[in-house]
């Protein structure tokens, strides 16, 4: 399928969907004991109405963590390890992978939305791709990718300090996306 970028001040609407499987690949750069770290790999990204589930996977495509959110709280697996809970999932990843991951606000974020001042999901267009605030994030939907009638994002960059990591990055490139 031929993706093609495009301007975000376009009429075209935006369908948002409860229930998407997305897969891309990911960037995070971070700090740990003072050393600039960097992780790069793929995700498959699964959501429905009620739970959204994300796989993070390595450049050779092994499972590295898989993370479970809905209503009862979050859940991590990583290896052998002995799955980790918490209610809150933002926090639950930053704790165990070193670094933070907006699980949360990346259901609106990978199809183009943010929540507005009032908590109402608003679809991004005519930023002119500048970067803006949402969640505690610096946000940037860099490129657009056409698919029949409706735009998505194509690259999205994220971009926070923590005490924990310091200066967080994320690029995320979306690679493949279907309703399942």
């Amino acid at each position: 399928m031929a993706t093609k970028d495009v301007v975000t001040t376009s009429t075209v609407p935006f369908q948002y969907q409860e229930n998407l499987f997305i897969a891309g690949r990911i960037n995070i750069q971070y700090q740990q004991d003072g050393e600039a770290k960097s992780v790069s790999g793929s995700f498959e990204w699964l959501q429905t109405e009620s739970e959204t589930t994300i796989t993070l996977l390595s450049p050779l495509g092994q499972t590295i963590a898989t993370i479970k959110q809905n209503a009862f709280g979050a859940t991590l697996q990583q290896g052998n390890e002995p799955l980790r809970s918490a209610q809150d999932v933002d926090a639950l990843l930053s704790e165990t992978l070193g670094w933070p991951l907006p699980m949360a606000s990346m259901r609106n974020w990978l199809q183009g939305y943010a929540l507005n001042q009032q908590g109402l999901r608003e679809a991004v267009r005519g930023q002119d791709n500048r970067p803006m605030l949402a969640d505690g994030w610096q946000l940037q939907f860099v490129s657009w990718q056409q698919e029949t009638e409706q735009i998505y994002p194509k690259r999205i960059d994220l971009q926070r300090y923590t005490t924990q990591a310091g200066e967080v990055k994320l690029r995320i490139v979306i690679d493949q996306r279907k309703n399942p």
